[in-house]
């Protein structure tokens, strides 16, 4: 059984029930084992531990100019995209923005912008 829930209410109470924490099959598409968003339990709990501290509003408000950057550089990279009849697959260019914006919100730092980006990027993909 499948259940839609919008309600902002209804859904943060599925979310923080223990019933609810395993990943049903519709997961199984993102072909990620080891992602917080379709990892078995064991996994995700320990990851979201981890995790926990830096998942507050004062962190969340203090990385709003970085996922701005970052989303903006995206588009600009699509944008440079030599226009195709064809539809464009996104993974490459959200899969970048995403790594830009985890980088430089836990290392403070524009790591993709650095020398070697490229091939950290090509190991990336290769993992996914």
């Amino acid at each position: 059984m499948v259940v839609g829930v919008t309600h902002p209410e209804l859904i943060q109470k599925l979310l923080n029930d223990p019933n609810c924490l395993e990943k049903p099959f519709f997961y199984d598409f993102l072909n990620m084992k080891h992602g917080l968003i379709s990892a078995r339990i064991d996994f995700w709990k320990v990851s979201r531990k981890v995790l926990n501290p830096t998942m507050n509003v004062k962190f969340l408000h203090d990385s709003i100019p970085v996922f701005e950057k970052c989303s903006r550089n995206m588009v600009n990279r699509m944008k440079a995209c030599p226009k195709l009849e064809e539809p464009i697959d996104v993974l490459p260019f959200t899969m970048q923005c995403s790594l830009e914006m985890v980088c430089a919100t836990t290392m403070g730092a524009e790591v993709l912008e650095r020398e070697g980006s490229q091939k950290f990027m090509e190991d990336t993909e290769e993992y996914v």
